[in-house]
C-alpha cells in the first residue's frame, strides 16, 4: 500500500496464455467496447454517466509481461483498471465489476459504429506512423513479446479492425 493522498486505485490482470495470436487481436477489440457497451444493470449512457461520477479513470487493455532475457515466452493480459477517491472505492470497484461479468454486447449498431471509429484512428495511425507497423512486424520474429505487441498492434490489427469495419455481421459472432 502506498499513500496516494486519498486516491485508490486498483489493477485486475487476467491472463490470456491460452488464446492464439489470432485470438489476441479479436480479444484486444473486446477490451475496447468494455465500459462503453451496456450491462446487466445500465444503458450505455447511464454506465459513462457513473464511471464518470465514481472514479478518476477507468479503463481496459492488453498487456505483456516477459522475463528479463526471455525472449520465447511471454504472456499477454488483459488489465482492468480504475482509481477512485477513498469514498467512492466501493461504488468504483462495483462498476469494474458489473463490467467485467456483464457486459452486453447484443447493441450490434454500437458495437459497429465502434468498430468503423476504431478503423478510422487505425488509418490516421498509419499514415502518420505506418513506419512503426513494418518495426513491430519485423520485432515479430525476434520475440514472443514482439509477436503479441504486433498481434494486438501491428499489421494484423489493422487488417482485422479493417474486416470488422467493412464487414462486421460476418465476424461479431
Amino acid at each position: 500500500e502506498l499513500n496516494c493522498n486519498g486516491v485508490v486505485h486498483l489493477r485486475a490482470y487476467f491472463r490470456l496464455t491460452d488464446y492464439s495470436l489470432e485470438d489476441i487481436t479479436k480479444v484486444s477489440q473486446l477490451a475496447g467496447l468494455l465500459g462503453h457497451m451496456p450491462t446487466a444493470k445500465h444503458d450505455a449512457l447511464t454506465l459513462q454517466q457513473e464511471i464518470k461520477r465514481w472514479t478518476g479513470s477507468m479503463g481496459f487493455s492488453i498487456i505483456t509481461r516477459t522475463e528479463i532475457g526471455q525472449n520465447k515466452n511471454c504472456a499477454p493480459y488483459l488489465t482492468a483498471f480504475v482509481s477512485a477517491l477513498e469514498e467512492s472505492r466501493e461504488q468504483a470497484w462495483s462498476l469494474l465489476a458489473e463490467i467485467l461479468t456483464s457486459t452486453r454486447f447484443d447493441d450490434h449498431g454500437k458495437m459497429i459504429e465502434m468498430f468503423r471509429q476504431n478503423e478510422l484512428g487505425a488509418r490516421q495511425r498509419i499514415l502518420g506512423a505506418g513506419h512503426l507497423i513494418g518495426v513491430k512486424h519485423v520485432l515479430s520474429h525476434y520475440s514472443a513479446d514482439g509477436a503479441v505487441k504486433n498481434a494486438l498492434d501491428g499489421e494484423p490489427a489493422a487488417r482485422y479492425i479493417r474486416a470488422l469495419a467493412k464487414k462486421p455481421e460476418k465476424e461479431l459472432p
